[in-house]
This record gives C-alpha cells, structure tokens and sequence, in this order.
C-alpha cells in the first residue's frame, strides 16, 4: 500500500541509500528515482536530492549550507562557498582543516569519537561499521544494522558484524561464541567467554559423534529396509497363495 511504500523509502533514504531494492521478494529491480522522489516527504525528498547530488563525481554539497558546487582544479586547495562563504575540502566533504591531510583530519576527529561513544535515550550516538569504519546513527528499528556503504551486517548494540554457523548459533544466540555480548553477561566478560567456549568444545566434540550416530541410524534403516520389504512381500505372496 501507498503509506507503507512511503515509510520504505523514507527509511531506505535515512540510510543514505539512493538505489533502493523493490519491498517485492520476487522481483530484484531497484526502483526508479522519479517513483522514490514521488513518494517522499518533504524532508526526506531534500534529503534524497542531496544524496543524488553527492553520488555525482563532479559535484558535491557544501558541507555548511548545502549549496551544489562543482569540482575545483585542484582539489587541494580550500573551496569557499558562494553561497555561505564556508571554507571546506572538496576531497573529504569536510570543513577545510589547514595544515592536515584528509586522513590525518579523518583520524584525528576526537569530538565525533567522543560523541558516538556518548549515551543517549539508552543507546549510544552513533556505531561505527567494522568493515568501513564509518559512523552510522540509529533512530528507530532493531540492533541490526546494514552499512549503506559497504553492505555489511552488524549489531549496533555490541559493534560486532553478523556471524553465524550451523549448529554452533548466531548473533542471537545466548550461549554461542557469535554471540552479542549483551545478551549473556555483559557485565561479566571472563565467565561469558568460558561459559561460551565450553559450550562451543562441547558442541565440536559432539558434532563428529552426532554425525557418526546420524550415519549408524541410516545404514540401520537402510539394511532393516533391505530385508524387511523383501520379507513382508514374500509374506503377502503366501498368504494371497494360500487364500486362493
């Protein structure tokens, strides 16, 4: 319906997502922009523009006021804003930071650190993707994550990326060693690792045995299979004879 394809989107789009999948499971296109655009609020249609904006090579936003500017020869020098009269990297996206390199800059940025590790309303700020290292705010949903940028899977209550083995549990999963840590004794690191590390030899010295007992039963099933059918029908046989 209309105002679920809209809270869709909208959401796809806090994630900083400009090639959003169809909600249909059997159909793999990704939906047109025009369509997306259609169905957006007023923020989030701003919101969506500037992604659109962004993707583009040869033009960025300025980080201030948002104002559309195209790439400067070269690169490296402060571009000032028309618009605001902002000084900012055209590389980074970021306000302009004299005397440092994009990666130093990148690095250095301790105030963000800081916030993200902040507590707020239950949760910290923001968590940063273990794969691309950026940071990404939860408003609403579950702990599941999906980085925008790189695809990966992860929890943002713990910071961990989803792992999961048959047999051995998931993220989900109380006692298993993929496990988030916050499900099981998160005060109590030392015993939630050999609790779980038992529980995971446990489970690696009984897999072969399982595995073993499971191939016992089906050659017993088949050999009882192989004599039983044989007899019952030779059974049938003499009693159909007899009856005759």
């Amino acid at each position: 319906c209309t105002p679920c394809l809209k809270r869709y989107y909208a959401s796809r789009v806090r994630q900083n997502s400009i090639q959003i999948e169809c909600c249909n499971v059997r159909c793999h296109q990704f939906v047109s922009r025009d369509e997306i655009s259609a169905r957006l609020p007023a923020d989030s249609k701003e919101h969506f523009h500037r992604l659109l904006v962004t993707a583009n090579v040869s033009t960025k936003t300025c980080p201030h006021c948002n104002h559309v500017t195209r790439r400067p020869k070269p690169e490296n020098q402060p571009l000032k804003c028309t618009a605001c009269g902002g000084s900012w990297c055209y590389s980074c996206h970021a306000p302009w930071h004299e005397g440092l390199s994009c990666r130093q800059f990148r690095k250095g940025d301790r105030l963000l650190k800081a916030w993200a590790r902040t507590t707020a309303h239950g949760q910290v700020n923001a968590q940063r993707c273990p794969k691309c290292k950026i940071f990404i705010q939860r408003i609403t949903g579950c702990d599941h994550m999906h980085c925008a940028r790189c695809k990966t899977h992860f929890c943002y209550r713990c910071g961990d990326r989803f792992r999961q083995l048959k047999f051995f549990g998931d993220h989900y999963s109380k006692l298993s060693v993929f496990g988030c840590k916050f499900r099981y004794k998160a005060d109590k690191p030392l015993q939630r690792k050999i609790v779980r590390g038992a529980v995971f030899g446990g489970k690696l010295v009984a897999a072969p045995i399982v595995g073993v007992l499971a191939l016992c039963a089906g050659v017993i099933v088949v050999g009882v299979g192989a004599f039983a059918f044989p007899l019952y029908g030779g059974l049938r046989l003499v009693q159909r004879y007899h009856s005759v």
